[in-house]
């Protein structure tokens, strides 16, 4: 059974990493199969650093999914992509000597996912929105990771939602944060991830002008049947889009996840 509801599949993943956790055994998904791109990163990120040993992807995620994680390519590439056409998903591994963004290969990467969401029926306008807020997404990767180890960024369209992605597992929100004597006290890793997602925060300090790297992604959600959930260490962080912003936000404890990922669904 194909469980296309993000929101489903990320409640699947998290009974599975609480089993893994306490060295549980069996298999929780079952006989169901995922369809949320989100669910499937944060698995894994997991599976690369050890931290769980997940049934085979293609027992579990849908066709498109696991075909575009087992041919997953990095952005540096011999004989870049250019193609434009619309896909139904695609993974990209991101490597610390991809910082031009004016690499051909990454930059189709892009306008193929503006071109996905516009096909599902996302409107123009917040579809470039929402690749604008991937682009800023994956130059955190390099400014705040340290050294981000395995690092993605995917999306996916079902016939109800359109999905991304961006992952890294480096050293996570809090000590990132941390490295600024102004945010050294963030007492877990929650408080981390909603200072992170807080317009002027930023690990290079509140006077520096930066950390506005998420005012366009909740821009682009506002009013919108859409969820964001940020997960790094053991916090998770869960925002609607109808109101994106942090006052709005549900916190939970979850099993550790290094690095930082952030998971957007819109619901068409």
């Amino acid at each position: 059974m194909l469980i296309y509801d993000p929101t489903d599949c990320f409640d699947l993943l998290d009974d599975f990493s609480l089993a893994s956790t306490e060295d549980q055994l069996g298999n929780p998904f079952g006989k169901f199969k995922l369809a949320s791109i989100g669910a499937l990163a944060e698995l894994e990120i997991m599976r690369r650093n050890g931290l769980a040993d997940p049934p085979a992807l293609k027992s579990i995620a849908d066709t498109d999914i696991s075909a575009a994680f087992s041919s997953s390519e990095t952005v540096i590439h011999s004989r870049p992509d250019t193609s434009l056409a619309p896909r139904n998903a695609e993974v990209l591994v991101i490597t610390r000597a991809a910082e031009d963004l004016s690499n051909p290969h990454w930059a189709a990467f892009r306008r193929r996912a503006q071109f996905s969401a516009e096909k599902l029926g996302v409107s123009k306008k917040r579809a470039t929105q929402l690749v604008g807020s991937i682009l800023e997404l994956e130059e955190n990767i390099h400014l705040h990771s340290g050294s981000p180890g395995y690092a993605i960024v995917c999306y996916a369209l079902t016939t109800k939602s359109f999905e991304f992605v961006v992952a890294d597992s480096g050293i996570g929100v809090r000590e990132s944060l941390r490295s600024s004597s102004e945010y050294y006290d963030l007492e877990d890793d929650n408080s981390a991830i909603a200072a992170a997602i807080t317009d002027g925060v930023s690990r290079f300090g509140s006077d520096t002008g930066r950390g506005r790297g998420f005012h366009e992604l909740f821009e682009g959600l506002f009013n919108t049947q859409a969820t964001l959930r940020f997960r790094s260490g053991q916090g998770c962080i869960l925002i609607d889009g109808q109101n994106p912003s942090v006052e709005h936000a549900e916190a939970f404890s979850r099993s550790e996840l290094p690095g930082f990922t952030v998971a957007v669904a819109c619901k068409i």
